[in-house]
């Protein structure tokens, strides 16, 4: 006999599960009838960060060499103080761990840098992510 797994997507999860472990049975059911339920288990409920906004260049902070990206931080009050960001650029190069809501990088000045920027929680759920930025880069002015 063959196991198969299944995933469970129930819809109707409110926003009271949510930040919570319940403990579950789960009876199979199908055209001949319900089968015996499954031992207990305990499932938590938590939320995928929400994707961070307002990402773009600090232009107050730009010198010769570097250029400073910030962010508005994901709105997931479960894990406020435990989110980790990842930024990623073009090429599929990721800076991460970032734990704060900006970031300054070296820049060569005439170079453009795109970059993505997600969120992650300490259940290890990432948000989706951001529009892309396009950062044209020409340093202080002189």
């Amino acid at each position: 006999m063959s196991e198969k797994a299944y995933t469970f997507d129930d819809t109707k999860i409110t926003d009271e599960f949510m930040g919570k472990t319940k403990t579950i049975r789960v009876t199979p059911s199908n055209s001949d009838g319900d089968g015996e339920p499954s031992d207990e288990i305990d499932v938590a409920f938590v939320e995928v960060p929400t994707t961070p906004t307002e990402f773009k260049e600090d232009e107050t902070a730009v010198t010769n060499d570097s250029f400073k990206v910030t962010w508005v931080a994901s709105d997931n009050s479960d894990d406020t103080g435990n989110i980790i960001y990842t930024i990623t650029d073009d090429a599929g190069k990721k800076v991460t761990p970032i734990t704060d809501t900006s970031y300054v990088t070296e820049a060569d000045q005439g170079q453009d840098y795109t970059y993505t920027l997600t969120a992650k929680n300490v259940n290890n759920f990432e948000s989706d992510e951001t529009e892309k930025i396009t950062i044209k880069f020409v340093g202080q002015p002189g």
